[in-house]
């Protein structure tokens, strides 16, 4: 790492783990991220408790655990209402780094990370991604830099549409890596800020969607069970865009939220409390 650098440049891939990365970068199949790698300090993620999406990237986020940041599940209810809903950023209790740093008089900017609807106002963006509510018309900050990305790249998305098709929904990720390449280069090259965070969905749509065609059994092994590596080769090459755009005055940090594996089993504990007895529900269902 670049410990004098002038501005940091960090790169998120939702989900990405080196149980997948790690094999492809040593068969040289992940040129970028090997150079990274061997240059620079890289570790197991240790995730949040739950290890999930909007609790893990809200502490990446503010640098604080679920307990004291808030955000602790994908829902929230209302104890009033009984309302379930989605998390937001309001509910988060605690700045975000391009929040801080901003208010320090460095510019900053962050794009397509969790639960970051509503955006906090900054000297630089904010284009909200997971949990953004489809229905908000102003979401990003500035509201003006919305119009500006969707003349130039069309809707914000913070990843590519699902497709019945395995094969058409792969190339919808391939081309969905690119399109954040393109965007993340367009915005680093519109204002250089001092700190800067795009993060990369692809790598957990892919997992969850494909990891059972790694099966060898499955009988569209032979056509997809390369899915995941080829969505990682080609977050590969993206990094090495954005590295060599970043310059050698810039630290680079590529930083995952959670791991991936095999899904064998699963346990619903209200099932398992009314086989016991300890649950008994009431009323019409």
């Amino acid at each position: 790492m670049n410990l004098t650098a002038k501005r940091v440049v960090v790169i998120g891939w939702d989900g990405a783990t080196f149980d997948v990365a790690g094999p492809l970068a040593a068969q040289g199949r992940m040129p970028h991220l090997a150079s990274l790698l061997a240059r620079g300090v890289h570790a197991p993620l240790c995730s949040t408790v739950p290890p999930v999406t909007p609790v893990a990237w809200t502490s990446f986020a503010t640098g604080a655990s679920p307990g004291r940041h808030g955000v602790c599940d994908a829902l929230t209810l209302d104890p009033k209402t009984h309302e379930v809903r989605f998390v937001s950023a309001a509910q988060r209790r605690l700045p975000p780094v391009w929040r801080i740093l901003s208010d320090r008089g460095r510019p900053a900017g962050a794009v397509n990370v969790p639960v970051t609807w509503p955006p906090d106002p900054v000297d630089g963006f904010v284009i909200p991604g997971m949990f953004t509510p489809s229905h908000v018309e102003d979401f990003t900050y500035p509201p003006e830099i919305r119009r500006e990305v969707e003349a130039k790249f069309g809707t914000c998305r913070e990843s590519p549409m699902l497709d019945p098709d395995p094969a058409k929904y792969l190339a919808n990720l391939l081309a969905g890596v690119d399109a954040r390449c393109e965007l993340t280069l367009w915005l680093m090259e519109r204002r250089p800020l001092d700190y800067f965070c795009s993060v990369f969905m692809e790598s957990d749509r892919v997992q969850h969607f494909f990891w059972g065609y790694r099966d060898p059994a499955h009988p569209r092994h032979a056509e997809l069970g390369q899915a995941i590596e080829q969505v990682y080769e080609r977050l590969d090459l993206a990094l090495g865009r954005i590295v060599a755009a970043a310059g050698p005055d810039a630290a680079v940090c590529i930083v995952s939220d959670h791991g991936a594996g095999p899904l064998t089993r699963a346990i619903f504990l209200n099932r398992w409390l009314m086989d016991q007895g300890l649950l008994v529900l009431s009323g019409d269902l």
